[in-house]
């Protein structure tokens, strides 16, 4: 009954449709983003008790609310829930990069979807069509090399879409939004 409260009180968007809405980034592309920013990540607006990501900020359920709370941090990265709150997270980003701060997000590869081409490739520089399936790291009971049903997608919002392409070129196909060519 305590899980069923807890869930049900939970909020950053999270709708239920699993137990468990936490799907740990693997620490490869943890560290591939943090190389990306330089070696540091600002604030991780989605993170939960069994992260790697140790941004320098955390915002953690049930004590703050990522899309609800501020941004206001240089470099940011977001590994939202997939539920049917994509929307909420995809809005929160670009409305955020809207102040000046760079974004690198995991997101859920739903080109056929309106969320998709209104909140991100109409907002973010560029976008990694990642090469086969991220296996993310996932607490009990699921285990680590979980996957998604669906593939995985790397938005950039920020003024390096060059360095982005760099960083993320051999993850798969990068496509720089502003010129719409890849």
């Amino acid at each position: 009954k305590r899980l069923a409260d807890d869930i049900a009180n939970m909020s950053a968007g999270r709708k239920i449709n699993t137990l468990s809405q936490d799907w740990g980034t693997p620490e490869k592309y943890v560290q591939a983003v943090k190389e990306f920013f330089g070696g540091a990540i600002d604030l991780d607006p989605c993170s939960n008790q069994n992260s790697i990501v140790a941004a320098t900020t955390e915002y953690m359920l049930p004590r703050n609310d990522g899309l609800k709370d501020n941004w206001n941090f240089k470099r940011i990265y977001v590994n939202p829930p997939y539920g049917r709150a994509i929307v909420e997270w995809a809005s929160k980003m670009a409305q955020e990069a809207d102040g000046g701060c760079e974004i690198v997000a995991v997101l859920p590869s739903r080109t056929d979807a309106r969320w998709m081409h209104d909140r991100v490739f109409a907002t973010a520089q560029a976008v990694c069509l990642w090469r086969g399936r991220i296996s993310f790291d996932n607490p009990p009971p699921w285990s680590k090399g979980d996957a998604p049903s669906i593939p995985s997608l790397i938005a950039y919002w920020g003024r390096s879409d060059g360095r982005f392409r760099d960083a993320f070129g051999d993850a798969g196909r990068v496509i720089d939004l502003n010129k719409g060519e890849p």
